[in-house]
């Protein structure tokens, strides 16, 4: 029943603005861009540059990867937006510490953080799933590399533009496929 609910909600997504993380991530940067009008102007360019970099980069990497359109590289700018929110973890600590914001706004911003970070972890979950299943279950399509010749280099050299690519290689170099 759950796996339903996971590929219904993944078939009616038009957008990475209907990722329930991206939205989650979307409500950490705006609550950061309220809470930092207020900082002391010296931090400018410190400590109030990086959290709206960090905060705006949990929304920029989900949007990347999920453009991306494949499973592995989606998951790791899904890790770098979960980076970004243990990132602003810390700056809200430092915040906090420097005196900059309230206990309340502290709580405040580490409960969307977390909520955010979990909702992150789930599409991760989800991700992999989906990554280790089958490719042609269910009737589905599958992208796949056709079987090619790529030639690795044991040394720092590698050929010139003249290099043949229809002779063996030979003198530090082997062939490999790219089928398992």
């Amino acid at each position: 029943m759950e796996e339903q609910r996971a590929d219904d909600e993944q078939s009616r997504l038009k957008s990475f603005e209907d990722l329930k993380c991206w939205q989650a991530c979307t409500e950490v940067r705006r609550y950061i861009m309220r809470l930092v009008k207020k900082y002391p102007p010296h931090e400018k360019y410190r400590l109030v540059d990086n959290m709206v970099r960090a905060s705006r980069s949990t929304t920029h990497s989900i949007a990347e990867g999920y453009g991306r359109f494949h499973y592995q590289e989606n998951i790791q700018f899904c890790r770098h937006s979960r980076g970004s929110l243990a990132e602003l973890t810390d700056q809200l600590i430092c915040s906090l510490d420097e005196e900059y914001i309230t206990r309340e706004e502290y709580h405040e911003g580490r409960e969307l953080i977390k909520k955010a970070t979990m909702l992150v972890n789930g599409y991760i979950r989800y991700l992999r799933k989906r990554k280790e299943e089958p490719r042609r279950a269910k009737g589905g399509r599958a992208v796949q590399e056709e079987e090619a010749e790529y030639a690795i280099w044991s040394d720092a050299r590698m050929p010139d533009d003249e290099w043949d690519r229809e002779q063996p290689i030979t003198d530090g170099g082997q062939r490999i496929t790219n089928n398992k």
